[in-house]
């Protein structure tokens, strides 16, 4: 009965509260509870959207790092599977300056040389082609000498000479005579300045070979990464040549001809040398011929020879005309009064000339005469040139012997100071 009491007098108002009290607790939750559901979501995908940029940011430079970073080679194992050791990777060594320098010589050097061998070897080829034309001027003038000396006046001049040399001995017809062959044909001097003549030009084409040869060098150079590298100037790389020839020529077996041709293109008294070799030229001539006609028959071969190995010449060279106007003696005593005389001389004068240029060019023979030994050594030696058993090569051979010893000689100058060379310092 109380709680009845109690429950009217709060009324209905305090009934209806009291249903509704849940009501309203319940409905907040009610409402409340979508949104406790949907929160959560926005978390999760903000996170997988950081996650994401930070990874594409990692990702983006790791790969800028990897391009300027390439990634290190693994170290190779010392020892293979199969137990072979494996050396390890090491640079590239770099090329040695010799090597670089030697391919230098290789690629401008040699050609020069070989260039410069070319132009000296046909210098030698002229120099045997102005000594032929040289005899052949000679043998244009045999026709005139032969004309003059059977002239009236000269028959006469002969014949009043004659009783006098043969009383006295004294050579007054050889003088005659010398003096007609020389207006004509030659004097000992002018034959020996025309041969030194030759051999000049030949040294002086030389000389121009070898200084064209040095300037290509040298500008070659000017281009080559090669600051150590300073070669001579002509001077002194001449007189380098020059030592090495002298000892090739002295230390080789070769023909006195060649050594008298080497002291001649090294000498710097290059005019006297050159006499000195055609004086020597025309003593072997001499000596040879003088032996051919000791050994003939008649008085032409025994007026020959004396007037080759005496008469009024001094010296070696001498004998060359003495040898011509024994020679044009013996014939005049042997043909004077025949018809066939004037032919007769001009093919004794001729034939003289012949072997001349032979001697001069292809050699003479080694003599086995002591008398012409001793004339042709004594000759040679007062020239300052050596003799070696008077054997003759002639120019035809002595100068490409020269030639490739030149040739030798530029390659082991050139290679000793661009090869070989020290790094200056």
């Amino acid at each position: 009965m109380s709680d009845l009491r109690k429950r009217h007098a709060r009324g209905p108002s305090s009934d209806s509260a009291s249903r509704s009290a849940p009501a309203s607790r319940s409905a907040p939750a009610s409402r409340s509870a979508p949104a406790s559901r949907s929160a959560p979501a926005h978390p999760r995908a903000f996170a997988l959207l950081v996650a994401s940029i930070v990874s594409l940011a990692t990702y983006v430079i790791a790969t800028e790092r990897a391009a300027v970073d390439p990634p290190s080679q693994p170290k190779a194992s010392p020892m293979s599977p199969a137990g072979l050791r494996i050396a390890e990777p090491t640079e590239a060594p770099a090329v040695s300056r010799e090597v670089i320098r030697a391919a230098f010589f290789d690629r401008e050097v040699q050609p020069e040389i070989v260039a410069t061998d070319v132009l000296n070897r046909e210098a030698a080829e002229r120099c045997l082609e102005r000594i032929d034309l040289l005899i052949r001027r000679y043998q244009n003038g045999v026709k005139p000498f032969v004309d003059d000396l059977t002239s009236f006046s000269t028959r006469f001049g002969i014949l009043k000479r004659a009783p006098g040399n043969w009383w006295n001995g004294d050579g007054r017809i050889e003088r005659y005579v010398t003096e007609k062959f020389e207006a004509h044909l030659f004097s000992e001097t002018s034959l020996t300045e025309s041969i030194a003549d030759v051999l000049n030009q030949f040294r002086q084409e030389v000389d121009a070979n070898q200084k064209r040869m040095l300037v290509h060098v040298q500008a070659s150079l000017e281009i080559a990464d090669l600051p150590e590298i300073h070669l001579e100037q002509y001077g002194p790389f001449y007189r380098s040549v020059a030592k090495e020839l002298h000892g090739y020529s002295t230390g080789q077996g070769t023909t006195s001809v060649y050594n008298a041709l080497v002291v001649f293109l090294v000498s710097e008294a290059g005019g006297y040398a050159a006499m000195s070799i055609a004086a020597g030229l025309l003593a072997r001539f001499s000596a040879t011929a003088a032996v051919g006609a000791a050994a003939g028959a008649g008085a032409a071969a025994g007026a020959a020879a004396t007037g080759a190995t005496g008469g009024s010449f001094a010296g070696p060279v001498g004998t060359v005309v003495g040898l011509a106007v024994g020679l044009i003696v013996g014939v005049a005593i042997d043909w004077w009064m025949t018809e066939n005389f004037e032919a007769k001389m001009c093919e004794q004068l001729y034939d003289y000339l012949g072997q001349l240029r032979s001697s001069l060019i292809e050699g003479s023979p080694a003599l086995a005469n002591s008398s012409a030994n001793r004339l042709q050594t004594e000759g040679l030696r007062s020239e300052g040139l050596r003799s070696e058993g008077l054997r003759s090569e002639g120019l035809r051979r002595s100068l490409p012997q020269l030639c490739d010893s030149l040739t030798e000689a530029y390659r082991n100058q050139f290679f000793a100071k661009i090869v070989s060379t020290e790094p200056s310092k």
